[in-house]
């Protein structure tokens, strides 16, 4: 689902870049607070994964509850995940399993997908700091060096096409509210979902 439940960042809100990196920051603290300890063994999962009715299934017929976190960012302009400047990208999805979650939500833009830049050098101490192997390289193999410590994690990963336009969501006036835009039109959104379709064909924790 495109977009659900997001609110424009208003000028004077508390949320900011700055506020996502504290929480990443803060990470290593919460699996004492959640529900699960940090200590239940999550129920292996069976994949690739289908649907029977209304229900999820593993590969083995059971059924397969997804708990999902969100991990933003590279829906916006610098086009990476947050937290990758505060701590390795690989201990970050550990941090996720071992809270309890089986699921991350990546929200991508369909401008990361085809302008494939790096992080402008400007911009790479900030953004990648602690992952100096990913500097200078292209957004979607950013992407990819998440996408396998999630599945080294054996964390499911869903993609969600978030953004048309690179940039914190929405506003009334921005055009992305929708799965299309007057610069990028409704092929280029289909183009940019089987491009990632192909790239990930072979990683079933993409599911």
């Amino acid at each position: 689902a495109k977009k659900a439940a997001c609110a424009p960042a208003a000028s004077g809100s508390m949320w900011s870049p700055q506020a996502a990196a504290l929480v990443l920051q803060l990470l290593p603290l919460l699996p004492l607070l959640s529900p699960s300890q940090g200590s239940a063994a999550s129920p292996e999962i069976s994949l690739p994964l289908h649907t029977e009715g209304r229900w999820i299934l593993g590969n083995d017929g059971r059924r397969v509850k997804l708990a999902c976190v969100n991990w933003g960012g590279a829906e916006q302009q610098d086009g990476v995940v947050g937290g990758l400047q505060y701590r390795k990208v690989q201990d970050i999805a550990d941090t996720f399993k071992g809270m309890g979650f089986n699921c991350i939500r990546l929200p991508w833009s369909s401008w990361m997908v085809f302008t494939n830049v790096p992080v402008h050098k400007t911009r790479e101490d900030v953004v990648l700091a602690a992952n100096p192997e990913l500097k200078g390289k292209p957004a979607l193999e950013v992407l990819d060096a998440v996408v396998e410590a999630c599945a080294r994690a054996q964390l499911m990963v869903v993609l969600d096409n978030h953004m048309s336009d690179a940039d914190w969501c929405c506003s009334d006036f921005d055009q992305n509210g929708l799965w299309y835009n007057a610069r990028w039109p409704e092929s280029q959104w289909i183009a940019a979902h089987v491009e990632l379709a192909r790239r990930y064909v072979a990683q079933p924790w993409v599911v």
